[in-house]
């Protein structure tokens, strides 16, 4: 019985995360989920599920041959795999359902190019001739620290 537990437990982590995701995919997400302890403990709740989860499995592994294995167990089981692959499945279709649908909300919009142009404009520096050229971003200063080399002799 502790093979169905677990599988059950490993499913509710699969939906409790895969919800939490499509949730927080959307363009709008729920200030619940983006601020505060939320996030945290939903985190944490899924990760306790899933290791337990997993545990579970792995106590039923380890004991296979000590413990009678019925048919009602076997049956269980073979329900909650099936569930733990109808939960998996319907998450990735709804994950790519909020991708497909962000790209064509997205693209269909006519303003983003005049938008774009605005920004470059905006963010236009002076040089000394007191003409106006864009900003470029200098990929090798990444926001981050030099590392400073050791002046040890050779």
């Amino acid at each position: 019985m502790s093979a169905v537990t677990g599988i059950l437990l490993f499913t509710l982590a699969v939906l409790l995360f895969g919800v939490a995701l499509v949730v927080a995919r959307k363009s709008n997400p729920p200030r619940w989920l983006t601020e505060g302890s939320a996030g945290s403990l939903i985190t944490i709740t899924t990760i306790a599920f899933a290791v337990t989860g997993l545990g579970l499995v792995a106590q039923f592994a380890v004991s296979y041959g000590r413990e009678p294995l019925g048919a009602t167990e076997i049956i269980l089981i073979g329900i909650s795999l099936i569930f733990l692959i109808l939960v998996f499945t319907g998450i990735v279709k709804a994950l790519r359902r909020s991708d497909t649908t962000a790209v064509t909300a997205t693209s269909g919009t006519k303003d983003v190019a005049p938008a774009l142009a605005e920004a470059v404009a905006t963010s236009s520096t002076k040089d000394e001739e007191g003409l106006s050229t864009p900003f470029k971003h200098d990929p090798s200063h990444s926001g981050q620290r030099k590392r400073v080399a050791s002046k040890r002799a050779a």
